[in-house]
């Protein structure tokens, strides 16, 4: 575990080795920024139907086999037809500005990029397609994060661990020994990560209310179906294509309290039912014999 004034323990050179191979875990954040700040555009993607396509889109949401709690991941693209370690972010770019004819040839021949070809000349030769709107997951890497759910007295939490095993052909041997020059609250205080992790405190307290109050899976996959393709709801709920972008949750939220708003109300729906059953079930005492000694 990492403590806040601690150096951060790596040192990115933006080599792109991370970007293979490895599950991303998306939150609403991360959806409606990647559709909201239009930098998906240049992929073909600018509703989330587009996105959460089960052929040709490249995110992948439901109800986890596990906990059967809302979940979305990237869905990695094959390189070359191989799958598995050779899969890659699929908004993983080359970086034109490095890249000759030859790098790209030298590249292609590689049998698995990233073992031997990440860098030309000490020069890194993808990056990220997505810029800013990148999920917060790649922000932090290689940082992992524990989410602690807050109480009614105390906001929700944040630990943080580091596990640099996949970075370390990226590193420089100082920068492996000693740290970078800056430490980890100060790379947590960046505006990108700041935001986001705020954002993500409030979905991990969501699913964290889901897990607790048992509510039927039907509820559980409409939840997840608001937070990560909340288009098709829109569409579903009667709106227009035309008024699509208009229509979307205007900030991160007022989509979650949508969805908060939803789940209060099966919840009270839920208790509404228990009362009647109770008072069902409790005898009553018009009609009875009463012997009294």
């Amino acid at each position: 575990m990492l403590t806040p004034g601690q150096p951060l323990p790596h040192e990115c050179d933006k080599a792109g080795r991370c970007c293979w191979g490895g599950a991303v875990g998306l939150t609403h954040y991360d959806i409606w920024y990647m559709i909201k700040s239009g930098h998906l555009a240049k992929f073909g993607f600018n509703t989330t139907l587009k996105l959460t396509h089960k052929e040709t889109g490249v995110i992948i949401y439901g109800l986890g086999p596990v906990t059967e709690l809302p979940v979305c991941f990237l869905k990695l693209a094959a390189y070359q037809g191989k799958e598995g370690a050779a899969a890659h972010c699929p908004f993983l770019q080359w970086d034109e500005s490095q890249v000759s004819d030859e790098d790209r040839k030298t590249l292609l021949g590689g049998e698995l990029p990233g073992l031997r070809f990440w860098k030309i000349d000490g020069k890194p030769r993808f990056v990220c397609g997505l810029g800013l709107a990148k999920p917060i997951q790649c922000y932090l890497y290689p940082l992992g994060r524990i989410g602690e759910a807050g109480s009614n007295s105390e906001v929700g939490k944040w630990r943080f661990f580091c596990d640099v095993s996949r970075c370390r052909r990226c590193m420089a041997e100082p920068v492996r020994k000693a740290g970078c020059g800056f430490t980890v609250s100060e790379h947590l205080a960046r505006p990108e990560i700041r935001i986001a992790l705020e954002y993500t405190r409030d979905y991990i307290d969501l699913i964290t209310m889901l897990a607790r109050r048992g509510l039927d899976e039907s509820v559980r996959q409409y939840v997840a179906d608001m937070m990560f393709n909340f288009d098709a709801v829109l569409l579903d709920g009667g709106a227009t294509p035309e008024i699509l972008e208009q229509s979307r949750p205007a900030t991160p939220d007022e989509l979650m309290r949508g969805v908060a708003i939803l789940v209060a109300g099966v919840m009270a729906k839920q208790a509404e039912l228990r009362k009647e059953q109770e008072s069902e079930e409790t005898p009553s005492e018009e009609g009875s014999l009463i012997v009294s000694s």
